[in-house]
Order: C-alpha cells, then sequence, then structure tokens
C-alpha cells in the first residue's frame, strides 16, 4: 500500500478525463462482472466511460478531483 503523504488532490483538468475512463471502466468491469449482464458490460470500455466523464466535466457546476502520486 502507499503511503497517503504522497498523494495530492487536486482538480481534474480535461487532460485527466481519459485517464479517468480507463480507470472508471476498469473498475465498472472488476466490480459489476458477476453481476450485470455482459453485454451491458461489453459497452462499457474506456472510451464511452471518458465521454461520459468529458460531459459531465463540461457541465456548468460539477466538479470533479483527481488522485496524484507525487514523486520525489
Amino acid at each position: 500500500m502507499k503511503d497517503i503523504q504522497n498523494i495530492k488532490i487536486r482538480e481534474a483538468k480535461r487532460s485527466d478525463i481519459a485517464e479517468v475512463g480507463r480507470i472508471l471502466s476498469e473498475n465498472y468491469h472488476d466490480t459489476y462482472a458477476n453481476i450485470l449482464d455482459k453485454r451491458y458490460l461489453s459497452s462499457v470500455n474506456p472510451e464511452s466511460a471518458s465521454k461520459r466523464m468529458d460531459t459531465y466535466f463540461l457541465t456548468p457546476g460539477n466538479e470533479m478531483f483527481v488522485a496524484e502520486l507525487l514523486t520525489d
């Protein structure tokens, strides 16, 4: 486990969206693999998740934060 002192929480930038989408897609597949229909899960991919997160990001009033590991 990483030391949380090396983690910074910051506001997301639009350039973060692709990575957020990738993480969201992977987590969705890991979490719901044996719960949701496989046809639906196959529609959840990094591109579709990124598109959804981009829409959220661009909606006025929404906030998004990311955690990043600080390097020495």
